[in-house]
């Protein structure tokens, strides 16, 4: 229709012929790009060839796409992006489209061929160990020590800032101080359905020792938590394999408080899956480090994660540990890769 316009009126200037087709509704650079096309070569239709590039991601190389995205272990949507020619945003809808989504790998430890024949034999032998001590009843008690930092750098998720772009963020956004020996305080605790036991903290001068660990957890602080919430004697204390834990003074002290424990033949190594205590140390910290807390010394720490234990709730905890001995089952029957979700 431009066209044919133009051949009828042909001392009508470009400007003109727009301002009329404007007031039919077509855009001027349409009509603009029409007639250079048409000046330039002599016809407004396209060469062969010429526009944009096709992205030809046809169902071949699209079921191709999915198949190597969810069967390799480290992918990446820009390498997938240069090896079928198309832009990473298409590699990610395509994903998106076929239903593939990214999910966070979730961390473990790292496990020889001689841990994992390990792992097999005492979790066989922990399930047969509490099925003999009736699963219905059974409690599970766990003991373990982490670590505590004056601030809460070292939490995952902590590690980075909000900036326009790098040039504009300050230095302080930019870097996360870490000292050589950075001031912390290790504690200790035991958990179970039915509570928590009282803290200890261990003195900054060193690690726990099998004397510390005998005397002021074992001793002072794991018999009277037992005595107090599992006065049936209805339990099953398991630690982890520690060195002080199973030292030979430590496994005499539990067998002369007659501590029922699991030994350390029946306790499988690497296996943080099935110790719901690993997560309750995560949620103890995320209490102690709300909003960006800080410590200004480790006796305001101290009495920072003494407040915090006040203000867990006991809920999470009782359900955490119930599920411990469907975790072994489900271990057992599966292996401990099965716990992974």
């Amino acid at each position: 229709m431009i066209v044919h316009y133009k051949e009828s009126h042909p001392d009508v200037s470009h400007y003109s012929i727009a301002k009329y087709f404007k007031e039919m509704g077509i855009s001027e650079s349409t009509t603009y790009s029409i007639l250079a096309r048409y000046e330039e070569c002599g016809s407004i239709d396209r060469a062969s060839g010429s526009g944009r590039p096709a992205e030809l991601m046809g169902p071949k190389n699209r079921q191709r796409l999915v198949h190597e995205a969810i069967s390799t272990d480290f992918p990446s949507e820009t390498r997938f992006a240069l090896k079928y020619g198309i832009s990473q945003p298409y590699v990610s809808k395509i994903l998106s489209e076929e239903g593939v989504h990214s999910f966070k790998k979730t961390k473990s430890p790292c496990t020889s061929d001689v841990q994992q024949k390990t792992q097999k034999v005492r979790i066989d032998r922990l399930y047969r160990l509490i099925l003999d001590k009736n699963v219905a009843s059974v409690a599970v008690v766990m003991d373990d020590e982490s670590y505590f930092e004056m601030n809460a750098t070292q939490l995952p998720g902590n590690d980075h800032y909000f900036s326009y772009c790098k040039d504009t963020a300050t230095t302080s956004q930019k870097l996360a101080p870490k000292a050589k020996f950075p001031p912390k305080i290790m504690m200790w605790i035991a958990i179970s359905d039915r509570g928590i036991s009282h803290p200890y903290f261990v003195p900054s001068t060193g690690a726990l020792t099998s004397h510390l660990y005998q005397t002021k957890c074992v001793t002072q602080r794991l018999k009277p938590f037992l005595d107090t919430y599992h006065v049936d004697g209805e339990y099953l204390f398991w630690p982890d394999l520690a060195s002080c834990h199973y030292a030979k003074n430590t496994v005499k002290l539990l067998e002369e408080l007659e501590i029922n424990f699991v030994s350390k033949e029946m306790n499988p190594p690497c296996c943080p899956q099935l110790r719901p205590i690993e997560d309750f140390w995560g949620i103890l910290k995320q209490l102690v480090y709300e909003k960006g807390w800080q410590a200004e010394n480790l006796d305001q720490l101290k009495r920072r994660i003494k407040y915090c234990l006040t203000k867990v709730d006991l809920s999470v905890v009782h359900e955490m540990m119930l599920h411990v001995k469907s975790h072994i089952r489900k271990a057992r029957a599966s292996g401990v890769s099965s716990m992974v979700h």
